[in-house]
């Protein structure tokens, strides 16, 4: 887009247009990690989400007590 022909006003409105299209986009993002994430019925964490915790988990006790820790993808 060519901003040098447009005057103050417009490029204010061009800009609180892009800000509120990329919060909107932003909801969105948040929400879809959300049901990427929990099951919806129950709010608990799917398998996935689960999984990512534990090895989490396990790899951060693993550095606190010095020994290496590696997990295996399923």
């Amino acid at each position: 887009m060519q901003y040098e022909k447009f005057d103050k006003e417009q490029l204010i409105k061009i800009l609180y247009e892009k800000d509120k299209y990329i919060n909107h986009l932003k909801k969105k993002n948040k929400q879809l990690k959300y049901y990427a994430t929990m099951d919806s019925m129950t709010s608990v964490a799917n398998r996935a989400r689960g999984i990512k915790l534990l090895n989490k988990k396990m790899v951060s006790k693993s550095r606190r007590v010095g020994r290496g820790f590696r997990t295996k993808r399923i």
